[in-house]
């Protein structure tokens, strides 16, 4: 079973590490995806930056117990 859900966000950096970030309810149980140390795709030298110009796909995992990573892509962002 899966859903999908899109946002657009504005290009910024992201801070506080381990710091609630995205929140599903299921059921009226709230599950929370913390900031990461780093966005996978991202330079080194900018670990959290959602930039401009391009879209992220976080696959994100939900089981009983934590909502976790399971895989992320970065593309262009296409104007149509």
């Amino acid at each position: 079973m899966g859903s999908n859900c899109s946002f657009i966000i504005a290009p910024q950096d992201l801070h506080d590490v381990g710091h609630p970030w995205i929140n599903i309810e299921i059921n009226g149980k709230t599950y929370t995806y913390p900031v990461p140390v780093s966005l996978p795709g991202n330079d080194a030298s900018i670990p959290l930056r959602l930039g401009s110009g391009s879209i992220r796909t976080l696959n994100l995992s939900l089981d009983s117990n934590a909502v976790t990573l399971a895989s992320t892509t970065v593309s262009e962002w296409e104007v149509k």
